[in-house]
């Protein structure tokens, strides 16, 4: 991380943004600043843009208009590609929230799916981040170690 975004006087300013998907607008005219330490809740019907605005915030997909900004130290540098991006921001794409009463084939759907829209550089971090997210409920639920070589089948 540059030296200048470790001492949190940084922000990210969206600035016009604007999504379609096929005929319909996701979202138009946004501004939107993220600073250090800030949350923000996004909540909005299915098929609203949530992911599309997060997933564009993170490089992995374009607006149709619009720019994204990091400003530090009092100079602004438009973060136009994903590796840009990437020091700023990370996406992990959610999971299903009930993983035991999933299969294996199931889980690895679900899994494929979720990484699918990310670059192969992308998909590597998110994976792993992924895996550290759910390895605990799974080893919970199939009683092993997902980290031990072990046979499936005996």
């Amino acid at each position: 991380m540059p030296e200048s975004l470790s001492r949190q006087n940084w922000r990210v300013d969206l600035l016009g943004g604007c999504k379609r998907y096929g005929e319909n607008v996701l979202f138009r005219h946004l501004d939107l600043t993220l600073r250090p330490g800030n949350a923000i809740r996004l909540v909005g019907a299915n098929g609203s843009g949530k992911t599309q605005l997060l997933q564009a915030l993170c490089g992995l997909n374009e607006m149709d208009r619009g720019r994204i900004v990091l400003v530090s130290s009092g100079k602004t540098k438009t973060l136009r590609s994903e590796r840009d991006r990437a020091s700023v921001f990370r996406y992990v794409p959610s999971h299903p929230s009930v993983l035991s009463s999933l299969s294996v084939a199931e889980f690895v759907y679900a899994a494929s799916h979720a990484l699918r829209p990310l670059s192969l550089r992308s998909r590597a971090r998110a994976a792993t981040a992924f895996f550290e997210r759910v390895r605990d409920p799974l080893e919970q639920a199939t009683g092993r170690s997902l980290l031990k070589d072990e046979r499936v089948c005996r």
